[in-house]
């Protein structure tokens, strides 16, 4: 009698993930997802800073030769004047801030020199005494007016917003703004944060000498 061989079939387990391990992997590929965006907004926050910086002191130096022009009227400053010029790059032109147009404004009146940025990144502080602004817009606010001189004392209308200076050596505040909204100033010198209780952006205010 011959014996047949035996087939041995092997049943291979499938073995898969279980629920908790599951929510688990889930969990760890959102935190790394939420790291990655905060990095990144981080970088864009930073460099977007920097731009405004130097578009401030660019436009600052630009408005300063183009006002030995004998084309030059007090008023609004356009940009594509001062890069026709030669006086500005393109990127010196654009709020980092917004892609909105005219979210960056130039104007002058008399010896002053007003740059706006607007929407600015913003956020509410709560004090002892009132709301403020603070995030990007206040942070911006603070760099300006420690690295720019404050302008002369005295008052004037820029960019449809009136500033009264007044010296902080003498027991004055530096900039103060004034506009049918109510800004809040959040910074003493030569910048300001224009900001509105509850609202997400401000309006970053610079004002400068010509001479």
């Amino acid at each position: 009698m011959t014996l047949s061989p035996m087939t041995v079939i092997k049943r291979c387990k499938q073995k898969g993930l279980t629920l908790l391990e599951t929510i688990l992997a889930v969990a760890i590929g959102t935190v790394i997802i939420m790291a990655v965006l905060m990095y990144y907004q981080t970088a864009s926050d930073n460099a977007n800073m920097v731009a405004t910086i130097k578009i401030t002191n660019d436009i600052g130096n630009a408005v300063r030769a183009y006002a030995q022009s004998p084309s030059y009227v007090p008023g609004k400053v356009p940009l594509a004047t001062l890069q026709s010029a030669g006086l500005l790059t393109t990127s010196d032109t654009v709020n980092p801030w917004s892609i909105q147009a005219n979210s960056l404004k130039v104007s002058t009146n008399g010896n002053y020199l007003g740059i706006s940025f607007y929407n600015v990144p913003a956020t509410t502080v709560t004090t002892t005494k009132n709301n403020k602004a603070g995030g990007i817009c206040a942070s911006l606010a603070l760099q300006l007016t420690n690295s720019l001189p404050l302008p002369s004392p005295g008052k004037v209308t820029l960019n449809g917003v009136t500033y009264t200076f007044t010296n902080p050596s003498t027991g004055g505040v530096g900039i103060t703004p004034t506009s049918p909204t109510g800004p809040t100033k959040t910074a003493q010198g030569a910048a300001v944060c224009q900001y509105t209780s509850g609202a997400t952006t401000g309006t970053l205010s610079i004002v400068m000498d010509l001479t």
